[in-house]
Order: structure tokens, then sequence, then C-alpha cells
């Protein structure tokens, strides 16, 4: 199980969740594998936007740990994204009641901030930074979440605290770039998404990102040329539709964007 479910997590980190479910899949063949590997895999399947195979997985894990925090919030954002509110609201209640640590706090924010529950996801990661006002996961969080909000300013300041205590994390460059590229500030935009992408080169988010910020600027070229290079480092076909990450409606518009699709994606 060990090789391959660090394979999966090293793809998983990447954003390449089609590798990674290959070699979840693999690693929960084991004699006794873990819920923190059927955790992973069901949040493979989510995040591309199959939420009956990750509930499958999710609720696999809780057969191996009833209590399980991981697999108990995540199998709640499931729930929330196909409407099913009350057995969501549920899980998480008996999450924190199992565990109320900061980490089990955080993950909760991060379903609520994923699920558009902006106000609930604030109100969480406050009460972590009340206690430890330096926390990088929640401080991100916060950031992303005034980003989604519309509170852009807040989230420039946010993401630059984060940025200030650990310039060679790639995911703060990135979120810098996003607030940047929904603030119109396109040149910010791209020298933060180069400055990302050198630390993680192989990463489709950065090229993702790119290819919005030329498709938004017009330059049809260099917006194709970096959609290829995502796909090429392997951004999943969902995640142009479904995934809610970014919105990666500029690029689909583009004429040329179809055969590009059709070459990588000759099946859907």
């Amino acid at each position: 199980e060990g090789a391959y479910f660090w394979l999966g997590s090293l793809y998983f980190n990447k954003g390449k969740m089609n590798e990674s479910i290959g070699y979840f899949l693999k690693a929960v063949q084991a004699d006794k594998p873990s819920e923190y590997t059927f955790n992973f895999l069901g949040c493979s399947y989510s995040n591309i936007g199959q939420y009956a195979e990750a509930e499958k997985y999710f609720l696999k894990g809780l057969e191996i740990e009833p209590n399980g925090t991981a697999c108990l919030v995540y199998l709640a954002g499931v729930y929330l994204k196909t409407q099913r509110m009350a057995e969501a609201k549920d899980l998480l209640t008996k999450a924190l009641a199992y565990d109320s640590s900061i980490i089990v706090q955080g993950s909760v924010a991060e379903v609520f901030h994923e699920n558009g529950l902006y106000p609930e996801a604030e109100d969480l990661l406050q009460k972590i930074l009340a206690k430890d006002s330096l926390d990088e996961a929640a401080l991100w969080l916060l950031a992303s979440n005034k980003l989604k909000s519309g509170r852009m300013a807040d989230a420039e300041a946010l993401v630059k605290k984060c940025i200030s205590i650990n310039p060679k994390l790639y995911w703060n460059w990135e979120l810098l770039g996003q607030v940047y590229l929904k603030l119109a500030r396109y040149e910010e935009a791209r020298q933060s998404f180069f400055k990302g992408m050198e630390m993680d080169p192989d990463n489709s988010i950065f090229y993702s990102n790119l290819a919005i910020l030329y498709a938004v600027e017009g330059k049809t070229n260099a917006a194709l040329n970096f959609a290829e290079q995502a796909f090429q480092k392997g951004m999943a076909w969902e995640t142009i539709y479904e995934f809610q990450y970014f919105d990666f409606a500029p690029v689909r518009r583009l004429p040329g964007f179809k055969k590009l699709e059709k070459k990588y994606f000759p099946d859907k």
C-alpha cells in the first residue's frame, strides 16, 4: 500500500486526479488498506465531480474507522454538493464532537468554503486564527474565502501575509495570481503565476490559470498554447467543466479550443 499511496498523494497534490485515482485504487487492494487511503481516493473522485464514487470510498473508510474525521468531513462535502444538507450537517457535527482540534476545524471550514458557505467558513477560520494568528493553512483558506466572496482588498492582504511567512510555497503565489486576475491587474497576475510555476513546473494549475489570463486579454494563440500545456501536464477533462476552483469558460469560448479538446480527450 505504501508506495502506491505515496505516488497517489504526489499526483493528488499536483492536481492530476486521474493519475492519483489509479494509484490509490492499487493501494486499497492491499491486505489492510487504511481509512486515509480511502479518504484520498474519495477526495480524488470528488475533485472531478464523480460524487457517487467519492461517497462509496468515503463510506469504505468509515467502515474501518467510524470516527475517522477526514472521511466524515469530506463525505459531508459530497452531501453538500449533492444537496443532502441534513446528512452533511449530521456528519460535520459528529466530526467536531469527536475532535474539535484546529486541524478538524480547518477541514470543516474547507468544506464550507468549497460549497460556497463563506460566512460559515470564515467563522471557523477566525476561531482558528484567534488561537494562532500565523496559522498558514487558515490564513490561506481565509484569503481564498475572501476572494470567492468578492472582498478583494482583504484577499490580497491575507495572501501577501502568507507569502511573507513562507515565500516558497507555490500555492500562495497561485492564489495571489488569482486575486490579481480578478482585479484585472493582469501583469501582476502573470508574474505571480510564473513565480509559482518556477517552484512546481509540472503543476497543471499554473498553465490553466495562464490560459485563462491570456484568453481574458484576447491573446488567443497564447491562451491555447497554455491550455495545451495544461492538458499535457495532466489537467483532467472534468476540470474544464466541473471543477469549481477557477472558471475556464474564457478558454472554452476560444476558436480552436474544441479541436484542442478533441485531440486530448477524444472519448469525451
